[in-house]
């Protein structure tokens, strides 16, 4: 049911930290993809979070190469900034996952938080 993950995103570097990849996109912690596939390149440069409740439906992201390259229908991003407001990366999650567990996500933040969690229920 869905993917979710935490990678580490540079200008030039995506790197899966952690993976909850029941869609069998194969990604484990140490993969790379090229950061130009991914939003998180995108959210790298805005800090600011991406929600795709229907990509067909989307006129930002329904000609998009990367839910056209990697096949989603949802998604939502979310950066992870550090103390010193540097970006750490992003946790995203492919929204079905949300809407399988009530159609509600929360993601919150606190800057005096050190660990990220993750949990998913299988």
């Amino acid at each position: 049911m869905g993917f979710a993950a935490i990678a580490r995103v540079t200008e030039d570097r995506w790197i899966t930290c952690l993976a909850k990849d029941n869609l069998k996109f194969g990604l484990k912690p140490g993969d790379e993809l090229k950061v130009e596939s991914t939003i998180g390149h995108e959210i790298e440069k805005s800090h600011r979070p991406v929600v795709i409740s229907n990509v067909a439906e989307d006129a930002a992201f329904c000609k998009h190469h990367t839910p056209i390259q990697y096949g989603f229908q949802s998604y939502i991003s979310v950066p992870i900034i550090l103390k010193n407001n540097q970006l750490f990366g992003t946790f995203f999650i492919s929204a079905e996952i949300a809407k399988a567990h009530g159609g509600t996500l929360t993601v919150s933040s606190r800057a005096d938080e050190t660990c990220f969690e993750l949990e998913i229920p299988a």
